[in-house]
């Protein structure tokens, strides 16, 4: 695994269904870090993927789904299912939209 490009684990990481794992997968070493932030291609985010979001206020799901969005670059596609969450901030949508502007070609949000 440590002879793989971050290129090829950024391509791995971007299959993985759930946000969640990928977080978890980026902690395992540096170089797994380095693929998370350049070359993650997708970001799943899913109330059902993960009990601990229904823990969370809608403030702090937010700040997380922020956080995790703004360590990647050329995120392609994003997906934001959230079923027990009332609404996010329009402000911070939006602020999710400019950031990935230039890179972003699919979106599926249902909240």
């Amino acid at each position: 695994m440590e002879h793989l490009p971050v290129e090829v684990i950024g391509n791995i990481l971007s299959r993985l269904s759930a946000a969640r794992d990928v977080v978890v997968a980026s902690t395992t070493c540096q170089k797994w870090r380095e693929a998370c932030c350049k070359h993650l291609h997708t970001l799943s985010f899913n109330s059902n993927d993960w009990p601990v979001y229904r823990d969370l206020t809608t403030s702090q799901l937010e700040i997380l789904i922020t956080q995790t969005i703004f360590q990647t670059t050329g995120l392609q596609g994003l997906s934001i299912l959230m079923d027990d969450v009332k609404e996010f901030l329009g402000s911070t949508v939006i602020a999710w939209l400019m950031y990935t502007r230039e890179t972003l070609q699919q979106l599926f949000y249902n909240v």
